[in-house]
């Protein structure tokens, strides 16, 4: 009987700080992976509606520009205490 609640009581423990884990993710890297899923969306899309291959992969590289800016931006201002 012990030995099942020692096991249990590990279960639960773990799964705690899995759920820690999961609730202290870094905003900046959320935010990064947003803005880049949307430059890929915004690039398909673009290639769907017939626009030369050429003008949408630019179009992406200056998206993508865009979100690395903002990510360095971020960073900084994430890491100040509070």
């Amino acid at each position: 009987m012990k030995k099942k609640m020692s096991v249990a009581a590990l279960i639960m423990s773990g799964c705690g700080m899995m759920i820690f884990a999961a609730t202290t993710a870094d905003p900046c890297a959320e935010k990064y992976k947003g803005c880049t899923d949307s430059c890929a969306n915004t690039q398909s899309q673009s290639l769907r509606r017939g626009v030369d291959r050429l003008d949408a992969e630019n179009t992406y590289k200056q998206c993508v520009k865009a979100c690395d800016k903002a990510k360095a931006d971020c960073d900084p201002k994430a890491k100040k205490p509070k």
